[in-house]
């Protein structure tokens, strides 16, 4: 029944033209649409080091992480591992920064969208034969804690110890509700130490961290993007305070869109900076 009501109705040759030019009409849009519509853009994270005065610059991009050497521009893989983010810190107070990881947690996600860390490591980095070559001093599996973020730096002035600041996704004692917590730890050469692992650092939700020394006090202070109740995104800047933090003041602008934070050295001062995920970035004003 249904080839022979087919045939009852065939096409005729002028019907069948307008046929394939209204679909090369819905094609061409549909092209355009897609040309035209901003591309979402991996965030790729770099940083740079220089040893026996050489820089050698390392970029994390598709969870591995890449070295560049500065004279002969050869890139290559620096680690095997899967990373879900890393940063660059003198963490021993040497002189020479040492390279820190969260590796990728290639088990299923719960959390639909997102991807969680496994373990920190910490490595150091020595030229050999003019290769540089990471060198594993310590790890640590926090994978119950779904880390997703990981940076490096110093709350207090003449501090013995680095501070490595690890975002969780999880609940707490006093906050049932499962959202990201900002966790800090201590290095003390060995082992990291807790130092202060709470609820909030504001009832807005943490959404990307770095540390800066904004007042050249030789401490950090640490800028924080913030998802507000209303959904729109601010930057606020806090100090750490005895034993916690204390809220010094918020971005003048706030977002409608979601980015991540970087610092840029312009001269003797650092700028932070929001950039997007279109490849857009702005100066944070306060």
């Amino acid at each position: 029944m249904i080839i022979k009501l087919y045939k009852k109705k065939q096409l005729s040759k002028k019907q069948m033209v307008s046929y394939l030019m209204m679909i090369g009409i819905i094609v061409l849009a549909t092209i355009g649409f897609i040309i035209s519509s901003p591309a979402i853009k991996e965030i790729v994270k770099t940083e740079v080091v220089d040893i026996k005065d050489q820089g050698y610059t390392l970029t994390l991009k598709n969870h591995q992480l890449y070295i560049e050497n500065s004279i002969t521009k050869v890139i290559s893989p620096l680690l095997e591992e899967p990373l879900l983010d890393m940063t660059c810190y003198d963490i021993n107070q040497d002189g020479k920064k040492e390279l820190l990881v969260l590796t990728l947690n290639q088990e299923f996600s719960e959390v639909k969208g997102r991807s969680f860390g496994r373990e920190l490591q910490f490595y150091t980095l020595e030229v050999e034969n003019e290769l540089l070559t990471p060198y594993l001093i310590y790890k640590n599996d926090i994978s119950s804690v779904n880390p997703f973020s990981l940076r490096a730096g110093k709350l207090e002035p003449g501090e013995a110890y680095t501070n490595i600041f690890v975002g969780v996704y999880k609940n707490t004692k006093y906050y049932e509700e499962v959202m990201n917590r900002p966790f800090f730890f201590s290095w003390n050469g060995q082992f990291i130490e807790r130092k202060w692992t709470g609820s909030y650092l504001s009832h807005n939700e943490l959404m990307d961290l770095v540390f800066v020394d904004l007042t050249g006090d030789g401490a950090d202070e640490i800028a924080v993007l913030e998802r507000t109740s209303e959904g729109t995104y601010q930057v606020s800047l806090y100090q750490w305070l005895n034993f916690g933090f204390d809220y010094l003041i918020a971005s003048k602008q706030k977002y409608t869109q979601q980015g991540y934070l970087k610092l840029e050295k312009q001269g003797e001062q650092t700028k932070i900076k929001i950039c997007f995920l279109n490849n857009k970035e702005e100066e944070v004003g306060f």
